[in-house]
This record gives structure tokens, C-alpha cells and sequence, in this order.
């Protein structure tokens, strides 16, 4: 019988094995051929893009409320969020919101790289 770090190891390896090959396969330069067919699909909605991003704008917003605009309410120092624990959600915030914003902001920026 295996003892539990060999297991434990075995396991952790064999998924990082499986994430890679999940990457390796769904990327589109494995399979030429399938490149242009989901590129299509997402053209598609390049008429709802305003939407998409008023509901990015509205997401981000409200995150802001959350972590800066509201008071933290506390009934006793058990329920409460430590400040080390807000200040590394303002951190993924602040990273994942400039992330989002250079999302948005793909096409307009991209004609500045062609001449």
C-alpha cells in the first residue's frame, strides 16, 4: 500500500500534467483549422460590445463601492475582515480592473501598433 505523500505527490503531478495538456490542446495553433472557426463566433457580437462593457463599467464600480465607499460594519472582532485581508482584495482589484480596462480598451489601442 502507498503511503499518503506518495499519493498526494502523484496526484499533484498527474494534474499538472492533465492542466498542461488541456492548455496544449485547446490552443489554436495546435489545430490550424479550428483558428478561424470560433474567431467568427466572436465577431458575432461585436454588436452587443457597448453592453459588455457597461456591464464591465457597473462591475467595477460596484467593486469600488465595496472595498473603499462602504463603512466596515463589525458586531465583534470575530465577523470582522482584517485589514491585511481587504487590503489584498484592494490588490486583486486594482490588478483585475486594469486588466479588464486593457481588455476594453484592445481595439482602439491596437490601430496605434499598425502603420
Amino acid at each position: 500500500m502507498e503511503s499518503q505523500c506518495e499519493i498526494r505527490c502523484h496526484r499533484g503531478s498527474a494534474g499538472q500534467y492533465w492542466s498542461l495538456g488541456l492548455l496544449r490542446r485547446s490552443s489554436p495553433a495546435s489545430k490550424p483549422g479550428i483558428a478561424g472557426t470560433w474567431i467568427g463566433t466572436l465577431i458575432a457580437f461585436e454588436p452587443y460590445r457597448p453592453a459588455f462593457i457597461v456591464v464591465v463599467l457597473v462591475f467595477l464600480g460596484l467593486a469600488f463601492r465595496k472595498l473603499y465607499l462602504t463603512p466596515q460594519s463589525c458586531d465583534s472582532d470575530d465577523l470582522c475582515t482584517a485589514d491585511r485581508t481587504r487590503n489584498a482584495q484592494r490588490v486583486i482589484f486594482w490588478i483585475a480592473g486594469l486588466l479588464m480596462l486593457g481588455l476594453v480598451a484592445i481595439p482602439w489601442l491596437m490601430p496605434l501598433f499598425y502603420h
